[in-house]
């Protein structure tokens, strides 16, 4: 079963690691229309070479094996895995939510669960962390109104870079990336998109964010001066903390706060696994994916109880 653009989804679910996996689990045998949106082979637990604290499989499963398990009933449950990358969740006004992929497709769903794993990733610049806030940011839906018809700077090289620099467009037309001396790796739908639009692509390293009340200057590893006026940082993919704040969700700890059932201040928005916060292990997210995902169905059903029995 391949993903439709054109269906609404019961839920759509960012994410295809355990809480994903197990939340997609519960939801399909409810006959609730599920996608998942996803990479299985690029989660934490595909990085485990043997997971031996796991009840009720053997103690030798491999992090892969236990992924292919996963994988192999969410198809025998009808529920398509669409390997691709999330840059943006937004809500609609009917209420209903957006998931965009990295090709700019849009995947509609009447509720979202949230389990893409930690939060923001910093660039490890010189003064990055003393500038957070300060000319430096890491949120474009949150920050990017103080830079109307500003020079900023997009601090990335992938999708989830090219996505930020491309919202920028509301507030400025002044938008320059940064590759960090790396290869750009952007798809061609957002690649297109940024060269229509003029944004600037460059491929120096900065090291250093230096001004003296806040970071107005980049400092490169050959030692130029850039003036901007703000910078983005936007390294790696689009993170939990990304999505949550533009949908207004309460973070805490860099964390996105939910409750016993995995309900965010949103509704209609659960989180499950490692971006809120919990302990990094597969039983716990696994949990919370069950948890998110029971309160999804029995709301769906109007019933006060579920028990998933067979």
């Amino acid at each position: 079963m391949d993903a439709d653009t054109n269906t609404v989804y019961d839920v759509v679910i960012a994410g295809a690691g355990p809480a994903a996996m197990q939340a997609a689990i519960y939801l399909a045998r409810a006959d609730l229309k599920t996608l998942v949106i996803g990479y299985p082979n690029k989660s934490q637990l595909y990085k485990a070479h043997v997971v031996g604290n796991y009840y009720g499989v053997p103690t030798t499963i491999t992090g892969p094996q236990l992924i292919e398990h996963a994988t192999n009933a969410l198809k025998e449950y009808g529920v398509p895995i669409l390997q691709a990358e999330v840059v943006a969740i937004s809500q609609k006004e009917d209420k209903t939510f957006v998931v965009k992929t990295q090709e700019l497709k849009e995947y509609k769903g009447k509720s979202t669960i949230i389990a893409t794993g930690r939060a923001y990733k910093m660039a490890n610049i010189k003064n990055e962390e003393p500038m957070t806030g300060k000319g430096v940011h890491y949120c474009v839906p949150c920050d990017g109104y103080f830079y109307r018809n500003k020079k900023i700077a997009v601090i990335g090289r992938q999708n989830f870079a090219a996505e930020e620099a491309l919202a920028l467009l509301t507030y400025t037309k002044d938008v320059t990336m940064f590759s960090q001396g790396k290869e750009y790796e952007i798809a061609p739908t957002l690649m297109e998109a940024l060269k229509k639009n003029n944004i600037k692509m460059e491929k120096h390293k900065v090291v250093e964010f230096a001004g003296e009340k806040k970071a107005d200057t980049l400092i490169t590893d050959k030692g130029e001066k850039l003036k901007f006026d703000g910078t983005f940082v936007a390294v790696g993919v689009a993170g939990a903390a990304s999505f949550a704040n533009t949908l207004g969700l309460e973070i805490k700890n860099n964390a996105i706060v939910i409750d016993e059932h995995g309900k965010t201040n949103l509704e209609g928005v659960y989180a499950a696994g490692d971006c809120t916060g919990a302990e990094a292990q597969l039983a716990i997210s696994a949990g919370q994916g069950c948890a998110a995902a029971m309160h999804i169905i029995k709301k769906a059903l109007g019933k006060a109880m579920y028990i998933d029995y067979n």
